[in-house]
């Protein structure tokens, strides 16, 4: 609780363009071997076939710029429904409004994030895109920035039922030094209010949260 409170306040203080920002991401943590941990969270496998220690799987929700936890959702290490976007979505609810979460590309699923964009008010996204994705362009911002219409397939419509089959939403696309081009998927459509260069740049600080 003093997390959710200390870390939204810190957020509202150090906005970006209106809007505090937050990232997601999972790790796992290891739990003292007792029998009733093994029982409830389980024994990951391991190079030499089982490990030797319970593991915990956290997804955390955390303000960037302050480093303060604001949600964490846990649950066992393996087992159906137990990997890092399923517990992603118990953090949903306690994203605040006029909020931007930045995500890795293992989170990339168009329910979710739509899900994510329409509970709330001005609840933004944005995510490292996957190799392969297919898309189609709808119209070119600028260089390496243009809008996309995204069809979510019958799977994720199945398990989001307001999804529609296609909705739109923004690619930019950057270069780090000398490593192949990459491109990020946002809801951040207004290119004049959010420009391409600052969202490439904002991206980077979601590193902040691997630290």
């Amino acid at each position: 609780e003093t997390g959710r409170l200390w870390g939204e306040a810190t957020a509202e203080e150090n906005q970006w363009h209106g809007l505090s920002l937050f990232a997601t991401d999972g790790t796992t943590l290891l739990v003292p071997d007792t029998t009733e941990n093994r029982e409830e969270f389980g024994l990951p496998g391991s190079s030499r076939s089982q490990a030797g220690y319970p593991q915990v799987r956290a997804v955390v929700l955390m303000a960037v710029r302050s480093h303060i936890l604001t949600a964490a959702a846990l649950g066992p290490c393996r087992g159906k429904g137990t990997g890092e976007q399923s517990l992603a979505r118990e953090l949903w609810a306690k994203i605040p409004d006029h909020s931007l979460t930045i995500f890795d590309k293992g989170f990339l699923n168009y329910g979710q994030l739509y899900t994510l964009q329409n509970s709330g008010v001005e609840r933004h996204w944005l995510v490292r895109a996957k190799a392969g994705l297919n898309w189609t362009m709808v119209r070119e911002l600028g260089p390496g920035d243009v809008l996309l219409e995204v069809k979510p397939t019958a799977k994720a419509r199945s398990e989001e039922p307001s999804l529609p089959r296609a909705f739109v939403c923004r690619a930019v696309c950057y270069q780090a030094d000398d490593r192949k081009p990459q491109w990020l998927l946002t809801s951040l459509l207004d290119d004049e209010k959010f420009p391409a260069i600052e969202i490439a740049r904002l991206y980077h600080e979601r590193w902040e949260e691997e630290l």
